[in-house]
């Protein structure tokens, strides 16, 4: 019986994923009908001109519109991030999985492949029409690091679930009509103002709102299936490895994805712009874990849910394994690591491909290379502030753009480094400007207090770039922040400002 209704199931999805691609274009071609029989109603009863040209352009650019996103699209990649893995590289890991799509009752996967952050997933590839595709299963090493053989099963069963539901088959032809949806909005959003005529940019502005209001509904209702999917791969995996095991798997990679992402960003590129690499990784990433436990996990709190999430929120899927009911086996607490034959050696193969062609270098020395970044954004943002006739050395330019902040506030500052923020709305430039402020006017203020004041650079994983000078560390972007708010934090920053230059040595 279950069985059959996953049939069903499929095939319900699968229609509603063709009618939502076939609703896009039936939809244009609706609007181009309406617009070429109005168009006889204004010629029969000579309607002015105006009304006429508009009509045109609305058939046109709906048939146009159309033709771009029919013959455009996402190519499916030809290769996968990560690496693949043999048999002999983990056979233990291979025999784990080939049980539980067993326990499952699907086909095990053709290929395991493993990728350096806590992700994990499957999808299909080659084949035609559906048929002859490889099955691919992806591990994040990251999980692998921090999961337990039980919670690592919760992860897999989850994961092959999505495969005995037909869901990775559906796959392009859900995110087909996904593509088609938020594409065409974004072509006629995008070509909207400019140097044209009056009734294209009227026509622009009908057939946005009607694709805008049709894509909204529309992918409402997809994602929605989308996220009970991954509720119904959660009972398949709360089934087979227990609910602590799978909720405790949940949350820990909620936190992980969260986290590596802001290690890569923070701490990887920045590094990888200069050609380099940090020779202890992992070492790296535990210590930034740590620093900014508190931080990823308030960012987490205050993230809210929306509509067009691809997956349902943590509390929502924690309150549903708890409906299930799941397997009551003793839990298996070894590292989920060590099914893997040589974790070093799957690490190394990994990494070599991530950091191609990059140096080595230790943690204790990317306080220079990030001082060489701060150096470029310092020059850029000197560059920048001439306009306002601020400038001359880095300590003179932070001082008048401090004074420039105290007068007028941040706006000139900011807009003088980025002048594409002179045409955003109110809320994107409270997004924005912080940030920019911070990144321009710190860089300057942190070239003045090392190259002028006698400081050093000092980089603490998980933290911005510090200074040290006059005894203690400070953060000169956190410095500038602070100074747009308080008159304190302004009057610091001019003291530190003022702190004499080192006498030269001998």
């Amino acid at each position: 019986m279950r069985r059959y209704l996953l049939k069903l199931w499929f095939f319900a999805r699968g229609l509603l994923a063709l009618s939502l691609l076939a609703g896009y274009y039936l939809l244009s071609l609706l609007i181009a009908a309406t617009a070429v029989v109005l168009m006889g109603v204004c010629a029969r009863y000579r309607v002015p001109g105006v009304a006429f040209l508009v009509l045109i352009a609305i058939a046109g650019l709906s048939l146009f519109t159309a033709a771009r996103v029919f013959f455009g699209g996402p190519k499916e990649p030809t290769e996968l991030a990560g690496i693949p893995l043999s048999r002999e590289d983990g056979p233990d890991l291979f025999a784990l999985v080939d049980t539980v799509a067993q326990q499952v009752g699907t086909r095990p996967p053709d290929e395991i492949r493993l990728m350096p952050d806590a992700n994990a997933f499957v999808t299909e590839r080659g084949g035609f029409m559906g048929f002859g595709r490889r099955r691919i299963l992806a591990l994040g090493y990251l999980d692998l690091r921090r999961s337990n053989r039980s919670e690592l099963v919760a992860t897999i069963a989850h994961e092959l679930g999505h495969f005995g539901a037909g869901d990775t088959l559906l796959g392009p032809l859900v995110h087909r009509s996904h593509y088609v949806l938020v594409r065409s909005v974004g072509i006629l959003s995008s070509e909207s103002g400019g140097d044209t005529h009056y009734s294209l940019d009227a026509a622009r502005s009908v057939l946005t709102a009607v694709m805008h209001g049709y894509a909204s509904v529309a992918l409402r209702v997809s994602l929605g299936i989308a996220r009970a999917q991954e509720l119904a791969a959660d009972r398949v995996a709360v089934e087979l490895a227990g609910e602590d095991a799978h909720v405790r798997s949940l949350a820990r990679m909620v936190h992980d994805i969260e986290t590596f992402e802001a290690f890569v960003a923070r701490e990887i590129e920045p590094l990888t712009e200069r050609k380099m690499w940090p020779r202890a990784f992992w070492e790296g990433y535990d210590t930034f874990a740590l620093a900014t436990r508190d931080e990823i996990a308030e960012q987490l709190r205050e993230r809210k849910t929306d509509p067009y999430d691809t997956h349902p929120s943590l509390e929502d899927r924690v309150r549903y394994a708890s409906t299930v009911g799941g397997s009551k086996t003793e839990e298996d607490t070894r590292p989920a690591l060590a099914l893997l034959a040589d974790k070093d050696a799957a690490w190394a193969r990994l990494e070599k491909v991530v950091n191609a062609e990059l140096g080595v270098c230790d943690w204790s020395e990317t306080a220079r290379l990030h001082g060489q970044t701060m150096h470029e954004e310092a020059t850029e943002a000197h560059v920048a502030y001439r306009s306002l006739w601020i400038g001359g050395s880095w300590r003179e330019t932070a001082r008048g753009a401090l004074k420039c902040l105290a007068a007028e506030g941040p706006y000139r500052l900011v807009v003088a480094v980025r002048p594409i923020l002179m045409q955003v709305n109110g809320e994107v430039w409270r997004a924005l400007a912080p940030s920019v402020l911070a990144r321009s006017l710190g860089a300057v203020v942190g070239m003045a207090l090392v190259e002028e004041c006698g400081g050093t650079f000092v980089h603490v994983l998980g933290k911005p770039l510090l200074v040290e000078i006059a005894g203690e560390r400070v953060s000169p972007a956190e410095l500038v922040l602070a100074a747009t708010t308080s008159h304190e934090a302004g009057a610091r920053l001019a003291h530190l400002l003022d702190t004499p230059a080192p006498s030269p040595a001998g």
